[in-house]
């Protein structure tokens, strides 16, 4: 519309287009004359441009055109003139050419003018709204109490679990009681398999050394005068025993699928070893038949069978023992403030006990080593002698002594009979281990938490005397303490509440209880402010007590700032309680006091328990309350469980744990000994070519007596 002039004067006026335009968009409506005032409506703010003295020569045409004939309308050339489509150019208003962004920009401006002039105080300002952290967890602890400053360091520990060990197997997620139910006949089984396989190996003994031994035996049986009855007997005697001790064999089968050979497969290859040395000397000449080494292998064969009953066998009593209790706690291993500490915490999921129970032991990994090696050796040797003497009976001789030789006896002993001891030994006190996974985790330098009913259990702790120190009520003053030791988890609770029921009285709501570092604790009770502490404590809070304040093993109660009452406490020291921490120094774990009753001190346990001096831990007061809880449950699975309460039973199952990893640990390394001794001698023999003085009865009589080492060093876990 830029380009429209109303004081133009040609054919058509204004008027008539626009009465044109109405009737083409709305033949039916009614043709009306068009004023000044519409058509610059129409044109929005072309109107502007317009004067109001050109009015005149604007209506002169109209009354002059307004009769002619219609048919001359063509109002083409006019259509294309006028912007007939105004509202398609309408969007002339083009809202984002706008500087929109400019009244943002200016006060930024004069912002930054503004910082510029006050930096300083406002750097002022925002130090002296900065939050100290440590300020900030006092004022929690004084209006809030402690527990609500020791929320993070709870999220803090349970992110900071100690390194577990590598569990490679694991069993069955039952119950204990399950695990007893479904393992029993298996366990079972195995006793009768040893029992007819240690007949089998005293058959082949007799059979194979009744000459050496200068027993009377039948000359048509002896491998001197009846040489193919003789391989008869013992092929089928070795048979038989393959057969009995299916067990081991088809553990060795699993671990050869698995392609992680261990004492299992190391066994199963030594009787494969030995009844191809038999078939083989059947096929052979008379003359060049050597000895069988049957008698070995099968008595290999019987001690894994043994071992192997043993150790699931005390698999068996250790369920048994957790199964005891249906609510039982568990010992768990974690990192608390910096420190691997041992704990007893109430168990979530018993489940996970069968879990652990049959993980593999440092025996076993110590095989997944030996194993490869000890078969490697024996083919390596056996392919010498083959090749040098050109004759495969001998290379199956060899094979059979060498393996006979680098599986000792005593290689399934080196756990199941610490752990058999210890198995028997824990359920009778009310605790048993989770297999190796316990003596793992439990050993190292590590501290042991000891609450106050660990030192004093119930008993140990009595009143020696109580004294009214003001006006209020005895039932007043010992209903306040021992709603505040409920509410403590103190262990004093017991006796004051004990005492409590004597004399009628009742507990009270406790609010907004408080506690302090100094030996004791403050809480509103009923609407009086009531302090419960040591002398110290109540000199400290401004409570006059006069000369009882520096009385020892005192529990002093103060009602609005006035002392009520003072029990003196009498506190008896217990002998296993004694000979357990002196155990649990002994073997450099350090105890950690997590205690609540306000007495109990480093210096005074000490005292009564005639322990060294500093040799007890004891963190400040925030640590010991989240230490002293007692019904809170870890995420992690505990590695031992405990039946009975007291410290007898906890401290038994810690020292037991690291007692078995530690002899468990030298058996293995005996076992080791005795492998790498047999493959060096067979060696030197072979390389002198003298590898036939190897005999079966010199093997059997040499792995025999590497067992006096092992099982004597067992006894050492008692």
């Amino acid at each position: 519309m830029a380009g429209f002039d109303p004081n133009r004067n040609d054919e058509y006026s204004v008027s008539s287009i626009l009465r044109e335009i109405n009737e083409q968009s709305n033949p039916s409506a009614a043709v009306d004359a068009f004023s000044l005032e519409e058509i610059l409506s129409e044109f929005g703010s072309q109107s502007t441009s317009v004067t109001t003295p050109e009015t005149p020569s604007v209506k002169q045409p109209v009354s002059q055109k307004e009769q002619k004939p219609k048919p001359k309308e063509k109002p083409v050339k006019t259509r294309k003139e006028k912007p007939v489509k105004m509202p398609k150019e309408k969007p002339v208003k083009v809202p984002k050419e706008k500087p929109v962004k400019v009244p943002k920009e200016q006060p930024v401006k004069k912002t930054k003018k503004k910082t510029k002039k006050q930096l300083k105080s406002e750097a002022t300002v925002r130090k002296a709204h900065r939050v100290n952290p440590e300020e900030a967890r006092k004022n929690m602890r004084e209006h809030f109490g402690p527990q609500q400053d020791r929320m993070p360091k709870k999220k803090k520990q349970n992110t900071q679990k100690a390194s577990k060990p590598t569990v490679r197997r694991m069993g069955p997620s039952i119950s204990p009681q399950e695990y007893v139910a479904t393992r029993k006949g298996a366990v079972r089984l195995r006793g009768v398999c040893a029992v007819m396989l240690f007949l089998n190996a005293l058959a082949l003994f007799y059979l194979c050394f009744a000459a050496n031994l200068h027993i009377p035996i039948p000359a048509q049986i002896t491998f001197e005068n009846g040489v193919e009855l003789h391989h008869f007997l013992v092929l089928g005697l070795s048979a038989l025993a393959v057969t009995i001790g299916f067990p081991v064999v088809f553990a060795g089968v699993r671990e050869v699928l698995k392609l992680r050979l261990g004492l299992s497969a190391a066994v199963m290859f030594t009787q494969l070893a030995n009844l191809a040395h038999v078939v083989f000397n059947l096929l052979s000449p008379a003359e060049t038949l050597q000895k069988p080494y049957a008698p070995v292998a099968v008595f290999t064969l019987f001690f894994a069978v043994f071992g192997m009953w043993k150790r699931e066998n005390a698999y068996l009593r250790s369920a048994k023992a957790a199964g005891m209790s249906k609510e039982p706690l568990g010992i768990y291993s974690n990192e608390w403030y910096h420190n691997i500490n041992i704990i007893k915490q109430p168990v979530r999921d018993d489940r996970s006990f069968a879990r652990h129970l049959e993980s593999e032991d440092k025996v076993e990994l110590t095989w997944n080593v030996l194993a490869p090696l000890g078969i490697a050796a024996a083919l390596i040797f056996s392919v010498m002698v083959g090749i040098v003497s050109r004759d495969w009976n001998r290379f199956f001789w060899t094979l059979a002594a060498v393996s006979c030789a680098a599986t000792p006896f005593v290689a399934m002993f080196g756990f199941s009979t610490p752990f058999a001891i210890l198995s028997r030994r824990l359920s009778r006190v009310g605790s048993s281990l989770a297999g190796w996974y316990a003596a793992d985790l439990l050993s190292g330098r590590q501290n042991l938490i000891v609450r106050d009913s660990d030192l004093f259990p119930k008993g140990a702790v009595s009143f020696n005397g109580i004294r009214m120190l003001g006006s209020f009520s005895l039932e007043q003053a010992l209903s306040y303490a021992t709603s505040i030791f409920k509410e403590a988890n103190n262990g004093l609770f017991p006796v004051f509440y004990e005492e409590l029921k004597s004399k009628f009285g009742r507990l009270v709501p406790v609010r907004n209880m408080r506690h302090y570092e100094y030996g004791g604790a403050e809480a509103e009770l009923e609407g009086n402010l009531v302090y419960v502490g040591t002398g110290s404590f109540m000199t400290r809070m401004g409570v006059h007590l006069g000369a009882e304040r520096d009385a020892k093993n005192v529990v002093f109660i103060a009602i609005n700032g006035t002392a009520a009452a003072l029990f003196q406490m009498k506190y008896r020291a217990n002998e296993e309680i004694r000979e357990s921490l002196f155990d649990v120094l002994d073997a450099k774990i350090t105890p950690i006091l997590a205690v609540v009753d306000f007495n109990l001190v480093p210096m005074m346990v000490e005292e009564i328990f005639d322990l060294p001096q500093n040799s007890l831990e004891y963190p400040n007061i925030e640590e010991r309350l989240d230490l002293a809880t007692e019904s809170r449950y870890l995420d992690h699975d505990p590695c031992a469980f405990v039946t009975r309460s007291g410290f007898v039973p906890f401290a038994s199952c810690v020292l037991a744990a690291k007692r078995l990893r530690r002899v468990t640990a030298r058996n293995a390394l005996l076992t080791a000994l005795c492998v790498f001794f047999g493959l060096a001698v067979m060696f030197c023999l072979a390389w002198i070519g003298n590898i036939y003085a190897s005999s079966p009865y010199h093997i059997f009589w040499y792995q025999l007596l590497w067992m006096v080492p092992v099982l004597m060093h067992s006894q050492r876990v008692k």
